[in-house]
């Protein structure tokens, strides 16, 4: 799994997010985005059909409690459904490719 800046207030993930050194690995490049003054940023995930409860949590606390705005855009449909059946396709503006 790879993790980069890929625009301003942009975040791509590649690759399947598979354990905690994934999920650190997307903190700190978030947590640099973040220092840098911003409010909102996009996260993409383009491959993976998984997502960490770390991950999830640390998304969940910068939405609700540090009240950032996400975006967040996803390519595999099993993540999607995930989303979907967790009910945080609202919280995280989730998206799939099809719809940008």
């Amino acid at each position: 799994m790879e993790v980069t800046k890929s625009g301003a207030d942009e975040v791509t993930i590649s690759g399947e997010i598979k354990g905690v050194t994934d999920y650190l690995k997307v903190k700190r490049v978030v947590s640099e985005l973040l220092e840098s003054g911003t409010d909102s940023f996009i996260l993409k995930i383009p491959d993976s059909a998984n997502i960490t409860s770390a991950l999830i949590g640390y998304l969940l606390r910068l939405a609700t409690e540090d009240k950032i705005g996400i975006t967040v855009y996803v390519g595999n449909s099993k993540l999607m459904n995930l989303f979907e059946v967790m009910k945080l396709v609202q919280v995280f503006n989730v998206k799939t490719y099809q719809e940008v």
